[in-house]
């Protein structure tokens, strides 16, 4: 829901920027709940800690930057009307505030996640689970963002080829 929104207020190019967040912030997590040591003298430890904050200074400095609006007929402009809807007029500190509490979320989930297998050790129950909760917390947000319920409907066409490749290189891979 975060990054729905979130690309609502802002262009995709700040939620690409925003995407690059989750390693620094599961890396933060994993420090604050000690499953990262830190050892500076380690090049792990300086390679990790110079990564992290090179990611959230170009996060800081994209929020800066007003790409073009590629979505203007969002439907997070449904739900939340604006006056008039230009890429000068988004809320680029509130969508960018959206996408990285979603970066927040999912690095949360990543440490949640490994809690999870270090005392149950079952990765494909674990990953069916979590498929089923996504599945169904998709349910609310999809039937309230959109108005006509053909719009759900698949067919073959470019959006099952995205949902298959999103299948097979984002969760198998």
């Amino acid at each position: 829901m975060l990054r729905f929104f979130g690309i609502g207020y802002c262009s995709p190019t700040l939620a690409t920027a925003m995407s690059d967040l989750i390693p620094a912030f599961t890396f933060i997590l994993a420090i604050v709940f000690r499953m990262e040591k830190l050892d500076w003298k380690t090049k792990s430890t300086r390679a990790k800690s110079i990564g992290t904050l090179v990611s959230i200074v170009g996060a800081l400095i994209i929020t800066l930057y007003k790409g073009q609006a590629v979505i203007k007929n969002h439907p997070s402009n449904k739900l939340f009307p604006k006056k008039h809807v230009s890429s000068e007029q988004f809320d680029w500190v509130l969508g960018a505030m959206l996408l990285a509490g979603h970066s927040f979320v999912l690095s949360l989930l990543f440490i949640v996640q490994t809690w999870i297998i270090r005392n149950y050790p079952t990765e494909l129950v674990i990953v069916l689970t979590r498929g089923t909760l996504v599945a169904m917390l998709s349910i609310p947000p999809s039937l309230i963002s959109v108005t006509d319920l053909k719009d759900l409907r698949l067919g073959f066409d470019v959006n099952l080829i995205a949902i298959a490749f999103q299948a097979i290189f984002g969760v198998s891979l």
